[in-house]
């Protein structure tokens, strides 16, 4: 079985649930405060990357923008020979 078929487990739907409270606290906050505690923050980043750990996100290339939107790592681009400063 490969790493990619995973199955989701009690522990992996606990984790799920977690994220999903702490999503949804974090949004009422912002929601009902117009501002957002850093402690919250905080909560965004772990939950991220809980996430990218256990569903095995990756940025889109090897290198590349942290703020581009993540894939599969199984559809991570590889870089070509030019990329790597090969003339």
């Amino acid at each position: 079985m490969s790493v990619y078929d995973k199955r989701v487990t009690r522990d992996m739907r606990m984790m799920m649930l977690k994220i999903h409270n702490d999503l949804k606290d974090i949004k009422n906050t912002v929601e009902e405060c117009n501002d957002m505690w850093l402690s919250d923050l905080r909560k965004l980043e772990e939950v991220i990357h809980k996430l990218h750990i256990e569903f095995e996100f990756k940025p889109p290339q090897k290198t590349g923008a942290y703020w581009a939107d993540w894939v599969f790592a199984e559809d991570v681009k590889e870089e070509d020979d030019d990329d790597q400063g090969h003339s």
